[in-house]
């Protein structure tokens, strides 16, 4: 698989992870607590504020899913949107670390699986950078 290929792969599934999990909330309040339980290791309490902010969070990660996938369908025209897509990472990673403690209280996660979570994070986040197309040179105009 060559670096361009490899590169729509891991978009597209940023994409589709981001829009089934992004939808979640707007199907069921029951899904929502098992899949933050199964996939994040999270004791999800779902109140009102709750599912309020989780839907909320729900629409953000609908759009950057349907982001990751218009890039990922031409990422030399939306190479710009995969500095983006890097950085959100990166902040994801440095929030994680940096709340760790927090995080793992309010939400009962084991540090185990923050760190996990980091890991994937870091490697969604280098893999797009380190696969990002490279700026075209620009040629010198004759004069």
């Amino acid at each position: 698989m060559n670096k361009q290929l490899f590169l729509k792969a891991v978009l597209i599934m940023i994409s589709l992870y981001h829009c089934f999990l992004g939808l979640a909330p707007f199907l069921s309040d029951a899904l929502t607590v098992q899949l933050a339980r199964s996939v994040f290791g999270l004791k999800l309490e779902m109140t009102n504020q709750m599912g309020y902010i989780v839907k909320l969070l729900g629409v953000y990660a609908m759009v950057f899913g349907l982001v990751c996938a218009v890039v990922a369908f031409n990422t030399e025209k939306y190479r710009a949107l995969l500095n983006i897509v890097f950085f959100l990472y990166l902040f994801r990673v440095l929030n994680k670390l940096a709340f760790m403690g927090k995080f793992t209280q309010a939400f009962d996660a084991s540090p185990s699986r923050v760190w996990s979570d980091i890991v994937l994070l870091a490697f969604f986040g280098l893999a797009v950078l380190l696969l990002k197309p490279r700026s075209p040179v620009p040629t010198p105009k004759a004069a």
